[in-house]
């Protein structure tokens, strides 16, 4: 939030009934805070800090008044190794995340990751887009994650300019590790295929998809669903709605 006109970094949290605000003690510097997701009974945070380019990331648990810090996890200054995009499983025992490159490149490739909440059990799942934000999102039965992947992993431009990203939503299964993709450009006719969000039986997919928005005319989104069936292999894709015009961003 700001105060008195001035930029004030941190963790912060927000009363939705009264608007007041609240920083919560991060124990280091507020400018070192990458990440930071509540769980979802709402009795812990984890978060992640970098003290800067080249020097990785820690990983911490705390209770949401900032008490009873944690240290998880730290991941060296190298190719994959800031640490953030928290998703905790509905459950609350488990969390995906992704390692994003610690580089000056904004949109290098990333990995998702699963840990348990202690920060144990570590496992590589599947490469994931890295740097545009997109957001991982679990299954509300607990057994899938889906999440956002470059289909241009070799392309050197999309490492500078979200431009020439061309991405696929795909779903890993995380009993069997099996990674499915569900929409890609192929299917929509479009660069961007992102921002996955689940039915409540965990059957379907609601995405976005476009082409890359112009930060000052926007663009235009289509929304579609896809089913998340993990024995079809290429799923049809089916338009909801008309498209949405002059969209300047989508989370």
């Amino acid at each position: 939030p700001l105060n008195g006109g001035i930029w004030n970094p941190g963790l912060w949290e927000i009363n939705a009934t009264t608007g007041s605000v609240t920083n919560i003690d991060i124990h280091t510097p507020s400018a070192f805070l990458v990440d930071a997701v509540p769980s979802p009974d709402g009795s812990q945070i984890i978060y992640s800090t970098s003290t800067g380019l080249g020097m990785g990331s820690d990983v911490w648990t705390m209770d949401v008044h900032g008490q009873h810090q944690t240290h998880l996890l730290q991941l060296a200054g190298n190719a994959q190794s800031i640490a953030g995009l928290f998703a905790w499983s509905p459950n609350g025992q488990t969390i995906a995340y992704e390692r994003l490159a610690d580089s000056p490149t904004p949109f290098l490739p990333a990995s998702l990751w699963l840990m348990n909440r202690q920060g144990q059990a570590q496992h590589f799942l599947a490469q994931a887009d890295g740097g545009h934000g997109f957001a991982l999102v679990w299954s509300p039965d607990g057994q899938k994650v889906a999440f956002v992947a470059r289909t241009n992993p070799s392309t050197s431009m999309a490492d500078q300019s979200m431009q020439a990203l061309k991405s696929a939503v795909e779903v890993v299964d995380i009993s069997s590790q099996q990674v499915s993709t569900v929409a890609s450009p192929a299917q929509t006719g479009v660069q961007i295929n992102a921002a996955p969000t689940w039915n409540a039986t965990s059957t379907q997919i609601t995405f976005a998809a476009f082409n890359p928005l112009n930060p000052e005319l926007g663009g235009t989104v289509h929304y579609w669903s896809v089913s998340a069936h993990p024995t079809e292999t290429t799923p049809g894709v089916t338009q909801l709605s008309q498209p949405v015009t002059h969209v300047i961003a989508i989370s």
